[in-house]
């Protein structure tokens, strides 16, 4: 019989002798013949090629998947035409962007010689806005609870695209694949792509049509930023910024997602964006304030027009073409509003990126807006004062509004329901009084005051009171010794009233109206004039009686003059 060790490996049993006999002695000492240790031999080494198969097959895949992101940059670079140099070099100097203050605020800056892309200027410099974080830490906390699709709203001209431009960046700092769509060049789309971690590969690439990046767009961890461009829905994630406009975003907000609004800026952000470039050289401090004013905050109008004059009469436009009662009823529904009360009206945010209420833009457009409702839709002004009753996010446009309807309401004179607020807690009961009809009259201080007249001071920030009166001595609840009312007007039920700096400015009255004793007299709509109560004062109101006076929302009134 040939020895097991030669029936196995033949001429190279020599070789394996050290190894193969200690194996054969135990077989033998363990009772296996040597058919049964043959066999038994064979079966090992059948299983020992098996793994070293698995082992080279488990190699081979980890081989595939770790070059995955090289192999992908480069399907990329074979499979999409190059974007031209102006945006390699972009993307590649992108993440050596450096990070500043600039009177307080932070401001992101390119290298020499390179610009952001998709923008009307040549942005050299961006504004980081402190919602800029706010959002962006937001969609980091969604992502992680299954939240891959995002909204950005805000009024137009605020810098939504601008937001994308800082997103872009971070996420290149995060090594992100990014597909990118913009309203400028759509259907024009642009794909940055990172580097492998060897450097190799990566670089933007650009497509007639965005479904050329199918697969990156079908990939979870891509992100697609779209610029008033909305896409169908795709695995990646997105995000769609827009101008407050429910047709353009109609699909995309019928799909899980979150909204986040972003405001106007503030004049601090104004005038530090102001220095950055490119409108350092041609927009001072001046006239950043005063388009500031007239505007309110929307960058678009305070500096990237601000010496175009076809932007600049925009605001005339939209004043002079504006259906003021379509306005007005857009502050309920300001997604579904005209293009011009989007110049008119401004969505206010808190600083979770929130809604919270609309306000006209500036306090010149509140001036404008007012004053040509007084004249032209006094019926709508009404109808406004009586929907918007209780809804927060009409509450400072309704207490604008209802001032001016009060002035007029006042000067009319009339028959009005009147609570006297000091007979009780709560107030006492209703009685009626006649006012005169009574002339308006704007002054700078009370010393021009006159009786019979309804006194309104011109200062914004007069104190204590919104306008005064000076009754003829008649019968009536209101009438002697109490002739003298100072007016606050008021959409709210709790109204404080900082009467301390009223003193100085009740001395310079006409000597025989000092001698009036006043009343202090609260006008209200409606809504408002069964549930408001005594009011704490102080100064030289305190111990004056206090009335309630309800405008009413059906009455005629005539144009101020």
């Amino acid at each position: 019989m040939v020895p097991i060790r030669k029936a196995l490996v033949g001429e190279n049993a020599t070789f394996i002798q050290p190894i193969l006999e200690p194996i054969v002695e135990a077989l033998s000492g363990l009772g296996f013949n040597e058919h049964e240790q043959v066999r038994l031999l064979l079966l090992a080494l059948l299983l020992l090629v098996l793994l070293v198969l698995l082992l080279t097959l488990k190699a081979a895949i980890q081989a595939v998947a770790a070059g995955l992101s090289t192999t992908r940059a480069e399907r990329s670079r074979r499979s999409h035409s190059p974007a031209g140099p102006k945006l390699q070099m972009f993307w590649k100097n992108l993440t050596a962007a450096e990070l500043t203050t600039v009177d307080d605020q932070q401001v992101l800056s390119l290298p020499p010689g390179v610009c952001f892309p998709a923008s009307t200027a040549k942005l050299h410099q961006l504004l980081r806005r402190t919602c800029y974080d706010t959002a962006f830490t937001k969609m980091q906390d969604c992502l992680a609870s299954g939240i891959q699709r995002f909204l950005v709203l805000g009024t137009p001209g605020i810098g939504k695209s601008v937001f994308l431009l800082d997103l872009l960046h971070r996420l290149a700092c995060m090594r992100r694949t990014v597909v990118f769509l913009s309203s400028l060049t759509y259907p024009s789309a642009l794909l940055f792509q990172p580097a492998a971690a060897d450097g190799y590969g990566g670089g933007v690439f650009a497509a007639d049509n965005p479904i050329e990046f199918e697969e990156e767009l079908n990939d979870p961890n891509t992100w697609l930023l779209c610029d008033s461009i909305e896409f169908a829905h795709v695995e990646a994630i997105t995000v769609m910024a827009s101008s407050p406009r429910d047709v353009a975003y109609n699909r995309f907000a019928k799909t899980k997602h979150l909204e986040l609004w972003m405001g106007p800026w503030s004049l601090d952000e104004i005038l530090a964006a102001r220095r950055l470039e490119p409108y350092r050289a041609t927009i001072d401090v001046k006239t950043a304030e005063r388009l500031y004013k007239t505007w309110g905050g929307i960058p678009r109008f305070v500096l990237e027009t601000a010496d175009v004059s076809s932007m600049q009469r925009k605001l005339d436009d939209a004043l002079a073409s504006s259906d003021l009662p379509a306005v007005l009823r857009s502050v309920m529904q300001i997604e579904a509003a005209p293009a011009a009360s989007h110049k008119l009206l401004h969505v206010q945010v808190n600083e979770a990126c929130d809604k919270t209420e609309v306000v006209f833009g500036s306090d010149e457009i509140a001036k404008r807006v007012t004053e040509k409702v007084q004249v032209d839709s006094m019926v709508a002004l009404r109808q406004f004062l009586n929907w918007s009753a209780g809804e927060p996010t009409t509450a400072t446009l309704r207490g604008l509004l209802f001032q001016a309807y009060a002035f007029q309401v006042l000067a009319c004179g009339g028959t009005f329901r009147v609570r006297d607020l000091t007979a009780s807690a709560s107030g006492g009961g209703v009685d009626k009084v006649v006012l005169p009809q009574l002339s308006r009259l704007t002054v700078q201080d009370l010393s021009a005051a006159k009786a019979g007249c309804l006194v309104i001071p011109a200062r914004k920030n007069f104190p204590a009171i919104d306008c005064m009166a000076v009754l003829p001595a008649n019968e009536g609840v209101l009438t002697p010794p109490c002739r003298l009312l100072l007016i606050q007007l008021t959409v709210a039920a709790s109204h404080s009233v900082n009467d301390n700096a009223l003193a100085a400015q009740l001395q310079l009255l006409p000597e025989a109206l000092r001698r009036v004793k006043p009343a202090l007299l609260f006008a209200v709509p409606p809504d408002v004039f069964e549930r408001i109560g005594a009011q704490k004062t102080s100064g030289p109101l305190r111990g004056a009686p206090q009335y309630a006076l309800e405008c009413p929302s059906a009455v005629s009134v005539r144009a101020p003059t």
